[in-house]
């Protein structure tokens, strides 16, 4: 951590100082009930300015040079050993408790609709009568070939389209959007309860229990 001495003039301190004192009255407008400001000093409220003006458009640009590097270093790679080199870098990040985006993997399909889901399976709190009105999703932490995705699914965003197909008919299909953050249940071995809203619903699900499905997340 360092630490910077910054040289001004007296027209520049007078400016500082009004500054300061313009940030302890109450917002024009606001109404009587809305909290007073936050209670600091001058030398935190400069502090604060010079971070959030000068420091951080730094911080941004040199971020942004970092990452154009880390790509150009990553595209330096020959395309046929690109496959590898995805896994090894996911294997690291994951190693130096990173979370890798999910893309997709395979869960078995649990006609029940309570949780928890069975071991390795994905789960919806509705009938296939009904997969309009569903509004959760259930996916044990383990998908269909064991491997440990509870931090993948954690790390889902609100808004994220899941598509649930038979990969070996794709008229059958289950499609919905997450409404809410993931919600993780019965602890590291349980399972992720996440809120979601239907989307689509494709061919039929009559004969899909326990079948190994395939699932996207865009």
């Amino acid at each position: 951590m360092g630490t910077w001495t910054i040289t001004t003039t007296t027209p520049e301190d007078e400016a500082i100082a009004y500054a300061y004192q313009q940030s302890q009255r109450p917002m024009l407008g606001a109404p009587p009930t809305s909290a007073p400001p936050a209670a600091e000093t001058e030398a935190e409220f400069f502090q604060r300015m010079v971070a959030q003006f000068t420091i951080a458009p730094m911080v941004t640009r040199h971020t942004e040079a970092k990452n154009t590097e880390l790509v150009e270093s990553l595209n330096t790679i020959p395309e046929a050993n690109r496959p590898a080199a995805k896994t090894d870098i996911e294997n690291v990040i994951t190693t130096h408790g990173g979370t890798v985006p999910l893309h997709d993997t395979r869960y078995g399909w649990s006609a029940s609709t309570a949780p928890p889901p069975r071991r390795q399976s994905v789960e919806v709190d509705a009938t296939e009568a009904n997969f309009q009105t569903l509004s959760k999703v259930f996916f044990d932490y383990q998908d269909g070939d064991g491997i440990n995705q509870m931090a993948k699914l954690l790390a889902l965003k609100i808004g994220t389209l899941i598509r649930i197909e038979d990969p070996g008919n794709a008229a059958n299909f289950l499609q919905f959007s997450t409404t809410g953050t993931p919600v993780q249940r019965q602890g590291a071995d349980g399972h992720v309860e996440i809120s979601a809203r239907f989307s689509q619903h494709g061919g039929s699900f009559a004969a899909l229990d326990t079948h190994l499905m395939t699932c996207t997340f865009s």
